[in-house]
């Protein structure tokens, strides 16, 4: 009888072993579909609704669906690299085809070739927290300026652009910074270097040669970060904007002193932009903060900037920015703002404020991305007479994107 019933509830639990393979099965394609759908919206863009392949070596890279903005993404990498801070466009190869460029700190400068954007080190070493190019010995060919460990400059050698190729000259060997900016201040006819350290001092690198620079330390200036170029007070000479203050050059920028005006009180870390907002011929001061959340505001240079106060005009709230630019983006004479925000920010944009009334007061916002970046570059990629822009994030995502304008 125990045998007979043990073998009767075996034959009545086989059916419902049976019954749970396709309710398993079913179960097992709704999770299925369920994490498609979210990793299907986690690499959209809400302004980029059609999201770009990532690349394969030997693929020809092509841009994605412009967003509402009218920009397209471009991923130039498969893979995520290392704190890819320093960013610079520039024509390294003499093409006539801007190239980018992305610094890893303390680790290579890849350079990513137009137009088919193929990958390459051309620096295997000091990528930094900055990077800049300009043609600093006159023969025509951009050379490459970082800030990994030392503050050093790469000669482009031309023809051959092989790691080996690029000749060091090292500006200041006792440590890295966090900004650079290339203009000749001195007014000799050669391109010098100011840096900014972020828990040191702002230099200047003064070229007499190039193996010949002469180091001057700004006294008055903080340690902090942020750093820009330009003429404030009009005399035609290049002053130093930093976190909240300017710097006046001195008659004599070598050996004068130069001295500290305040703007505003504002955070050591910051990013800075110096434009001629209202056209009164003076420089105006663009500011955010830089490790933390603050706004995005420019301060319109009073008709004294040395004694007088500065009007502060407020564009938005803004967190984390390390670079932005101010240029004319819809062609209508008036400057406009490109900028990036870090993942430190929810939502981290990357983004523009078109100057709506021409005189700074009035701002449209356009997204362009969520994806972030630390530190952005920008330049005329088609060419076709719009800016186009070069970014990274610091952590989480780290591939460089290219946003391109497009209509």
């Amino acid at each position: 009888m125990g045998l007979t019933q043990g073998r009767s509830r075996r034959r009545s639990q086989s059916p419902g072993r049976f019954l749970r393979i396709p309710i398993l099965f079913a179960q097992f394609l709704i999770l299925a579909l369920a994490f498609s759908y979210i990793g299907c919206t986690r690499s959209a863009d809400s302004s980029n609704p059609t999201a770009p392949a990532e690349p394969q070596p030997g693929d020809t890279l092509t841009p994605g669906e412009p967003g509402p903005s009218g920009y397209a993404e471009l991923i130039l990498d498969s893979i995520n690299l290392p704190k890819p801070w320093g960013k610079a466009l520039g024509d390294i190869d003499g093409d006539g085809k801007p190239d980018a460029l992305v610094g890893t700190l303390d680790g290579p400068i890849y350079w990513y070739r137009a137009p088919g954007w193929e990958k390459a080190v051309l620096i295997p070493e000091h990528g930094g927290d900055d990077l800049q190019v300009a043609d600093l010995d006159g023969d025509g060919r951009l050379d490459v300026v970082t800030n990994g460990g030392v503050i050093a400059w790469y000669h482009n050698p031309g023809g051959d652009l092989a790691p080996g190729a690029w000749q060091e000259h090292i500006l200041y060997a006792s440590k890295g910074s966090h900004d650079l900016a290339i203009a000749d201040i001195d007014r000799d006819g050669k391109p010098d270097v100011a840096s900014r350290i972020e828990n040191g001092p702002t230099l200047i690198f003064f070229q007499d040669g190039k193996d010949h620079w002469l180091t001057r330390e700004l006294h008055a200036a903080n340690g902090g970060t942020g750093l820009a170029l330009g003429d404030i007070d009009g005399d035609g000479r290049a002053d130093v904007a930093e976190s909240g203050y300017w710097l006046k050059q001195p008659e004599n920028p070598r050996d004068g002193e130069w001295e500290r005006h305040e703007i505003v009180p504002w955070d050591r870390t910051s990013a800075v932009a110096i434009a001629d907002m209202n056209r009164d011929g003076k420089g105006d001061v663009f500011l955010s903060v830089g490790h933390g959340n603050g706004r995005l505001s420019w301060f319109q240079a009073p008709a004294d900037p040395e004694r007088d106060g500065w009007k502060e005009h407020f564009i938005d709230k803004a967190g984390f920015v390390h670079r932005f630019h101010v240029v004319d983006l819809d062609g209508d004479k008036d400057l406009d703002l490109v900028f990036a925000e870090q993942d430190e920010v929810p939502g981290s944009r990357v983004g523009i404020f078109l100057n709506r009334d021409g005189a700074g007061t009035s701002w449209k916002y356009r997204g362009i991305s969520h994806e972030g970046s630390h530190n952005i570059a920008i330049a005329d990629i088609g060419p076709d007479g719009d800016w186009d822009i070069l970014g990274a994030d610091w952590r989480g995502d780290t591939r460089p994107r290219l946003w391109i304008k497009v209509k």
